[in-house]
């Protein structure tokens, strides 16, 4: 329901910090450090939220009927693809 350039993923953060490292390049250690799981995952439920695919109640967050629909269709996609399950 948004377009991809607004999704911070993981792949664009990697991207954006080799651009910033110049033509030095970065430790794979230093690399590592600067990419921190915890946004990622907290934009992912920010995302969820404001798409109202999840909800909080009172610090719980459960799937809404549209969430539930999604898995769905993922679950579908991924046996059509035979896929195993998982991300």
């Amino acid at each position: 329901s948004y377009p991809a350039i607004q999704a911070s993923s993981p792949t664009f953060k990697i991207i954006q910090v080799l651009k910033n490292s110049g033509y030095q390049g970065i430790k794979s250690v230093d690399l590592f450090n600067a990419l921190n799981k915890e946004t990622l995952v907290e934009d992912r439920i920010t995302d969820l939220l404001n798409d109202k695919l999840i909800i909080n109640d009172n610090g719980k967050f459960i799937l809404t009927t549209s969430g539930k629909r999604l898995i769905k269709i993922f679950i579908i996609w991924k046996k059509i693809l035979k896929e195993e399950k998982g991300g």
